[in-house]
This record gives structure tokens, sequence and C-alpha cells, in this order.
């Protein structure tokens, strides 16, 4: 009998702890999930331990492992470790006449390896663009592709999104040796670009269909109103072919859960892999290893452009602007009762602004959330695309 995995999906935001009844696994499970690129000629390599759905720790990665590429004609290529559990090198020596193994020893000499697989050639994306969703509260990222060889009938897709956005207030001032200082422009905290991964598993089949088409498959849908959609965004979706067996297990994954992590991130799933333990035909091994063609689209969409139904301005909850107490160094610290100075401001707050009045000296201040855009997880570094 084949095991099922069970994997942790990363919780992002307000959601209730959800707890359900999957089978044990023994602390020597491991979960190897790998990836070859022909087009970028990559190979990435995540090895980990399963976890309980409702376990939010980072997944138990596996270091110290020997991973390797091997080909039927005889390439063997080893993989690096670029950070903890993660393996992977470049420059891959790509033949489409060739199949390919992933080989993996741990360091407690365990020897794992997957079934042979082909590279899949991918045809280019047709066509990204958006509409309204059926309620019209939002919009999705549509997609059409086609292979006029009829060779592919399985699609698999992920994608990157980034967004630009600022805070609710702007910040003309920093805190030097705890007193405000002119923020530098260089130092700027209020426009920022956010990127992040998938959160979602896309694949849809064209076995049934006279040719190999996809139309207006939904990517992912943004809600209007979402932060995504208050400047410019932008999405970059992956295309790959897939087998029919890694079908089956992404649709497995599927039924488990819309994914909260991208591909290499920890997984709740009940799907089988195409790993086995050398010597070992009882033990449990967990993931999946590909190897294809990506193809990529971009497509950007600026505010402006949406359907003024769309047109929501960000809201930013409880945001709002305090006073310090006066700082004119030739009176006694006066302001309102509730009033604080500049040095005994915690890093939870930024100053915004200095003001005066007649001879009052005073600064306005208001939570970091409202006025520094790097806490909605941005950097203040255009990307080179932008």
């Amino acid at each position: 009998m084949r095991y099922l995995p069970i994997m942790l999906v990363a919780l992002m935001g307000c959601i209730e702890p959800y707890s359900t009844d999957f089978p044990f696994f023994p602390g020597d499970v491991v979960v190897i999930d790998g990836r070859l690129d022909a087009t970028a000629r990559s190979i990435t390599v995540k090895l980990s331990r399963p976890q309980a759905i409702n376990d939010e720790a980072a997944p138990p990665i596996v270091p110290g492992a020997d991973v390797a590429l091997i080909g039927s004609r005889g390439l063997h290529l080893n993989l690096i470790e670029e950070r903890p559990g993660i393996y992977s090198t470049t420059n891959v020596p790509v033949n489409y006449d060739e199949k390919y193994n992933l080989d993996v020893t741990l360091n407690d000499g365990r020897k794992f390896i997957s079934d042979p697989v082909e590279v899949l050639r991918t045809p280019q994306i047709d066509l990204v663009t958006y509409d309204f969703t059926n309620d019209e509260r939002g919009i999705e990222i549509l997609l059409n592709t086609h292979d006029e060889s009829g060779k592919a009938k399985y699609f698999g897709w992920d994608y990157v999104e980034t967004y630009e956005y600022t805070s609710l207030f702007e910040s003309h001032f920093t805190f030097i040796n705890k007193i405000p200082e002119k923020r530098a422009q260089e130092d700027q905290v209020y426009r920022c670009w956010r990127t992040a991964p998938s959160f979602s598993i896309g694949i849809a089949t064209t076995r049934d269909l006279t040719a190999s088409t996809v139309y207006r498959y939904p990517v992912l849908s943004i809600p209007g109103g979402s932060l995504k959609l208050s400047i410019r965004y932008s999405v970059l979706i992956n295309q790959r072919v897939i087998s029919p067996e890694e079908f089956i297990y992404l649709k497995e994954m599927k039924k488990t859960t819309e994914q909260l992590g991208d591909f290499f991130g920890p997984l709740p799933t009940t799907a089988p892999g195409n790993f086995h333990e050398v010597g070992n035909a009882s033990s449990t091994v967990l993931g999946f290893f590909s190897a294809s063609e990506i193809t990529k689209k971009r497509i950007f969409i600026n505010y402006k452009d949406l359907p003024e139904t769309l047109q929501i301005p960000q809201g930013f909850g409880s945001c709002q602007a305090e006073l310090t107490c006066d700082q004119n160094p030739n009176r006694k610290r006066t302001g309102p009762e509730s009033c604080l100075n500049p040095e005994i401001l915690t890093s939870t707050t930024v100053i915004l602004d200095r003001i005066t009045h007649l001879d009052s000296i005073f600064y306005s201040y208001t939570k970091r959330e409202c006025a520094d855009c790097r806490s909605h997880g941005g950097v203040t570094t255009k990307p080179d695309f932008w």
C-alpha cells in the first residue's frame, strides 16, 4: 500500500484552526519535492519532513543530503545545498531524448530514487487577460493556451504576483538616537512593492477535447478594494505541461486545500508521489519529481484602468495621526493630557512631520502600519521590470 502525504499549509491572515484525523507519519518519513526546469536549465529540490495540517511552524527541513540528477544516458549531476534543505544547480545539460531520475541519499545513509521522467515540451501562453468575477466584486486573471501538436493533454500553472502600494500617511521624519530628524529621500517608507508566490494549484486537462485548447482558465481572483489593486498590479504566470501521474498528484492536493504556499512550500495533501526508498519497499516516501519546459507571460493592471465599480480606495482601519507634547525647549512641555514626548515613542510608531504654531513645536506620529509600507510585507526598491 502506498501511504499518503500530509504537509502543512502556511496559514495566512485570520483563519480558524482546523483539526482532522490524518494518518500519523513517523519521524523518519521524508518529503522530496523537485522540479527540473528545462527552459532555464535548472533544478531545485526541497527535502523536508511531513507535519500536521494544524502545525503552524515551518516544516522541518532535511539538511546535509547528497542529491543528484541521474540521466538514462550517463548524466550524473550533483546538486548544491544552497540553503538548509534546498538543493539546486544551473546549466543542466537537458536532453529531450533522455529520461531523468532524482537520486537522494540522506546523511543517515538511507537512499531514495524517483521514477524516471521525460522532459515535456510546453507551448507558449496565448493570452493573459482579466474580467469581472461572477459576483462582479473583483477581477479574475484568465489564461488562453493551446498545443498545435495535440500532444500536451495536461497543464499546470503557478504564478508570482507583484504590486505597488503606499501607506496611508507619508513619514517625513525618522528617529536618530531617539531624536526626530528629517528623513532622507532614499529612506522613504511611503511607497512599496510586494512580491508573493502562488497561493493556489492551477491544473487542467484537455484529454476529453477534440483539440488541446485551454480557454479562459481562471488562474486567480482578486477582490475589489484589495491592496493589490490600489495602484498597479502585475502577475507573471508560469505554464508547464505535466504528466498524467503529476496531474493526479496535484489534483489530490487541490482536493485537500487551495494551497496557501508556493510549490516548494509545505503542502497538506493526500496524494501518491513518484519516489521510493531503495531496499525498503514498505517505507513511506512523499513528494514528486517532474521535468518540463516552462513558458511565461506577464500582465499589468493599473488602478485607473479598472472598471469604476472596482476603483475602491484601500481602507486602513483605525489609522489616525496624534501629536506629541510641545517641544519648544524654551517652554514647559504642554499638549493634550495624553501627549507623549518623541523620545519615549515606541518602535510601533512613526514620526510623520514637524508642526509649528506660534512658538509651539509639535511632531505628528501614527502607528507603524499606517505610515511604513514595509509593515505590509513590501520593500521600497522598485523591481527592474516595473
